[in-house]
């Protein structure tokens, strides 16, 4: 059992170390950004950055999902490489054709959504980079589910990087502002399509099956209105604020939010090792794997908590020294949206039951009704109580997802999770929180020490509340006499 925790852990690590490293970056940026860019430039960049989601969804109609089935349902190398390469050619034909309606017809209706940003350049240049990324998305899957971290790794942190380079020269060197950041963008994506052309040659075979496109549609048309959903619940909130606040609300909102799913750099990492190990134990085991994965669900749980409680307990510090006093309220907002986000995070875990059971058109109920529920909450909330609605109504509408999530999920794929330690463990981070976010903090030095000092009693808790078991105390305490031992040898 805890080698394969470990092995999951390694190779979460390695994840979120490429994830980790980019992060850094871009909070290095932050100050920069903020800089020569005003909040209402910031406001249209966040605004673009929907409608890249949303074309995302269109263009790449979420049959990458199907992946995993191919893999561990076909026998044979050749049917594996050939089923694969089908929905890479699908991407690339289908999403062409949709991305050419895009273009065509989002200039007339687009400006109905957002009436402060004009279609030319900024959303015409988004859905194009959209486009070309999303060439990126079989070949990446397919490591995934290979579980070749360290080359998926190499692959999607040169193409960031490439992004980030890109956009820096045209923003500080040719002073492009806005243009400037989505014009790297477009060309960064341009370079990285032909290096995944180049790669998915050698992992797969290009091919075009008709029943493989079939059964992937059937598969993941579900999956699109699902994913219009989680747009809703995700990005539909800066849409809705653009209407009854000024733009640059809507730019600390998004400040807000991009601090927030910091947490998802952590969730990430562990669903992308989660999602293989699933299929792949369940292929192996079937439902004698059931006491495993409920001890798993707990250290899932554990690891996002003490992120969450970090970045909530961190957020008004970190906005503060990187950005400029205007920005500064940014900080009040993020703590919520860091437990929004936690909630969508935990989701990760029981969702990916429901879809190795295929019931990807349940998966689509739950964020529609989810989704909904968002919608509703922001139209009646945001007049009166301005960004912080937003954030209190992601928090809400995160949390019904969790609960109907983990309900059907238990229905298709009975789980006993392990209720009392995870009560302990939401007991422990939602009162930290609570403590570290309500304290009239007097100076900005002595709120980091005292912040420090609240997140630091959570291991000690766990160990008071008798969260662990004697048998991970044993592994525990082999683990601290295997660091000392290697500390003594390096001493030497």
């Amino acid at each position: 059992m805890f080698s394969e925790i470990k092995s999951l852990a390694k190779r979460s690590a390695i994840y979120g170390a490429g994830d980790l490293s980019l992060k850094i970056i871009s909070f290095l940026l932050l100050p920069l950004y903020t800089r020569f860019l005003s909040p209402a430039e910031y406001g249209i960049l966040a605004l673009a950055n929907v409608v890249s989601f949303v074309a995302s969804l269109l263009i790449s109609l979420s049959i990458h999902g199907f992946v995993p089935i191919i893999y561990f349902n076909e026998s044979g190398e050749k049917e594996r490489r050939e089923g694969v390469g089908t929905l890479f050619v699908s991407i690339v034909l289908l999403g062409g054709v949709i991305t050419l309606s895009l273009d065509q017809l989002g200039s007339l209706f687009l400006p109905m959504v957002m009436r402060d940003v004009p279609f030319h350049p900024y959303i015409r240049i988004a859905i194009w980079t959209t486009y070309l990324t999303s060439w990126r998305i079989i070949p990446l899957t397919l490591l995934q589910i290979q579980e070749r971290s360290g080359l998926y790794i190499a692959f999607s942190l040169s193409g960031s990087l490439l992004q980030i380079g890109l956009a820096l020269w045209f923003l500080f060197h040719l002073h492009w502002g806005v243009t400037g950041i989505l014009a790297g963008h477009l060309i960064a994506a341009l370079v990285t399509a032909i290096s995944y052309t180049a790669l998915a040659l050698r992992i797969l075979t290009l091919s075009f099956k008709v029943n493989v496109l079939k059964n992937a549609l059937i598969y993941s048309l579900p999956l699109i209105p699902h994913s219009l959903s989680s747009w809703l619940l995700e990005l539909s909130d800066r849409t809705i604020l653009q209407w009854y606040v000024p733009l640059d609300h809507v730019g600390l909102y998004s400040l807000a939010y991009s601090y927030g799913t910091l947490i998802n750099m952590v969730a990430n990492a562990m669903n992308l090792a989660w999602v293989p190990y699933l299929f792949r134990i369940d292929a192996e085991k079937g439902a004698k794997a059931a006491p495993q994965l409920a001890q798993i669900g707990t250290y899932f749980v554990m690891t996002l908590c003490l992120a969450a409680l970090f970045l909530g307990l961190a957020a008004r510090p970190t906005i503060n020294l990187l950005t400029p006093p205007e920005y500064h309220d940014a900080g009040i907002i993020a703590p919520w949206i860091v437990a929004g986000i936690l909630l969508s995070s935990l989701y990760y875990f029981p969702v990916n039951f429901l879809f190795l059971r295929r019931k990807t058109a349940i998966v689509a109920w739950i964020t529609g009704i989810s989704a909904v529920t968002n919608v509703i909450s922001n139209l009646l909330l945001i007049p009166f109580y301005g960004a912080i609605a937003a954030a209190w109504t992601t928090f809400f509408s995160y949390g019904i997802m969790l609960l109907l999530t983990w309900w059907f999920a238990y229905k298709a794929y009975p789980i006993v999770y392990e209720y009392g330690r995870l009560t302990i463990l939401f007991f422990i981070t939602l009162n930290l929180w609570i403590i570290g976010n309500s304290i009239p903090w007097s100076m900005l030095w002595f709120e980091i020490i005292g912040k420090l000092a609240i997140l630091c009693l959570f291991p000690f808790l766990i160990k008071m509340c008798g969260f662990l078991s004697e048998n991970e105390r044993n592994h525990l305490r082999l683990l601290v006499t295997m660091l000392r031992t290697r500390l003594k040898l390096i001493k030497l």
